[in-house]
Order: structure tokens, then C-alpha cells, then sequence
């Protein structure tokens, strides 16, 4: 693991947008490395360095990534949790 906690975030939807990407980059000894998103070309307006994968699943297994995120609706919280921690990868909901 580097330095730095290199975080998934899946979604970019308003929460992860207003609240989450700008936390996590703005948290000394963490780094946004990826979203998951449908939408590539919103996800670089603001974060042109970030990888964007399609799939959430895409960040379960992914090396570059030590914590994924999950700030989505409440009734996907668990699956993606469950699919996380199944693949070894480590996550906290939104």
C-alpha cells in the first residue's frame, strides 16, 4: 500500500459529487484514484486525473485501490458491500 489511502468511489451522483470526491481529495493522506460512473465525461470535468471504470465490481478488485466508497442509495448499500468484502477489498458506506 502507498503512502496514501487510494479510494473507489462508486457513483457520482449529487452526494458524491458535493460531499464525498471533495472530502476525500481534500484529506491529507487520502487520494480519489477512481469513480465508478455511466457518465465518464462528468466524472473529468471535475477530476481529470481519476480513472472512471463502468462497474463498481471493476473497483473490487482493482490493486490501485486500498478503500472503496460507497455513497449510493440505501438499497444498494449492501449488495455492493457484501461484493466488496467478498473480493477482499475493503469499504464504508455513504
Amino acid at each position: 500500500m502507498s503512502d496514501a489511502i487510494r479510494v473507489g468511489l462508486i457513483g457520482y451522483g449529487y452526494a458524491s459529487k458535493t460531499f464525498h470526491a471533495p472530502l476525500i481529495s481534500g484529506t491529507p493522506g487520502m487520494t480519489l484514484a477512481a469513480v465508478s460512473s455511466s457518465d465518464e465525461k462528468k466524472v473529468l470535468a471535475d477530476w481529470p486525473a481519476v480513472q472512471v471504470v463502468a462497474a463498481p465490481q471493476a473497483l473490487f478488485s482493482d490493486p490501485n485501490i486500498d478503500l472503496v466508497a460507497i455513497p449510493t442509495p440505501n438499497d444498494t448499500h449492501f449488495p455492493l458491500a457484501k461484493a466488496a468484502l467478498e473480493a477482499g477489498q475493503a469499504c464504508g458506506g455513504g
